[in-house]
Parts: C-alpha cells; structure tokens; sequence
C-alpha cells in the first residue's frame, strides 16, 4: 500500500516556515531574559608576568563605589552590582539588551601573592588589579655534619621508667 499526500511538499516553504518559527523563538527568549534580573557577568583579562600578576576587568556602567575587591591567601574576589538604567514616563516601548544585576569573579593564583603592595585602578570602566608576587625565598645550604645522635632513653610498654626528669632529685618535686 502506498501512502500519498493531498499537500505538495515544498522545501523552500518548509525551511521559510522554520526559519521564522526559530526567529520568533530567539527574540520569545531575548524578550524574556531582558525583562528578567540578568546575571551580570563582566568580561575579565588575565595575564602573568615574571614579578606580578595583571587582571583588567570591563565594568561600562558600573560606578566605582558599587565595586568591592578582596584578596584572602591566593584568592582575588571582584564583586559589585550594575543597575538598569531608569526612563521617564515617556517612553512608549523598548528594547534592553544591556546586562544588569549583581556580579562577581574569583581568580586563584598558584603563588603567593605581596598583598600588602595589590594596586587597584578605575578608569574609562575598566577596572585593573595588579598583585605583584611574593619574593621567592632564597635557598638555604645546610651543613652536613657526622655526629652520632645522642641516644635518648625510651619506656617500654609495661614497665615503669626509674629516669626522672631533668632538673628533679626526687619524684616529689614532679608530681
């Protein structure tokens, strides 16, 4: 038995068909996640040198004092919050794209860090941390000598050891 359909099939139409049920998806979910708190979530730059580290982080439209930087042992924590910009009555409709709400980035370092020397820098909203590294300790030659460790009275389990301790004539005075 074969089976036939009274509509022509017509790939052109098809694929229009989908590409408009697509388009009308993507701008469903772009409507949604604007009206929405975005996460806010900064672009940031990382590069090691031989003596620090550099971190730049873009923060367009966040003001200064929204922004909190904390360094504890190796880790480096930039957090703040970017507001969405408020209209007056006026306006009729709109699109917002630009990414609002509270942010935050954690960077680890594999060294140690001289925290008592990290710089900060705001400017043009771009934010730069440099975190110069901690000198490296210098190495240390240790002599080697030949003396025989000196043997150190031990307890064995089970009995009781008639040594008293050091700067004692009697037990009474330990007790």
């Amino acid at each position: 038995m074969m089976f036939t359909s009274r509509l022509p099939w017509n790939p052109a139409q098809n694929l229009e068909r989908l590409h408009r049920d697509l388009q009308t998806l993507f701008e469903d979910v772009a409507t949604s996640s604007a009206s929405a708190k975005a996460s806010f979530v900064p672009r940031l730059d990382y590069v090691e040198l031989a003596d620090r580290y550099e971190v730049s982080i873009e923060l367009p439209g966040v003001p200064q004092e929204k922004v909190e930087i904390d360094l504890d042992q190796d880790e480096l924590r930039i957090r703040g919050e970017k507001h969405r910009a408020t209209h007056d009555d006026k306006v009729v409709s709109g699109r917002f794209e630009s990414p609002y709400g509270v942010f935050e980035r954690v960077l680890r370092f594999p060294v140690a860090l001289s925290h008592d020397q990290v710089t900060a820098n705001f400017v043009d909203g771009v934010l730069t941390v440099v975190l110069p590294k901690a000198p490296t300790p210098a190495g240390t030659r240790i002599a080697i000598t030949s003396q025989r460790p000196v043997a150190v009275p031990t307890v064995m389990e089970g009995t009781q050891s008639n040594a008293l301790p050091a700067g004692c004539s009697s037990n009474e005075c330990c007790s």
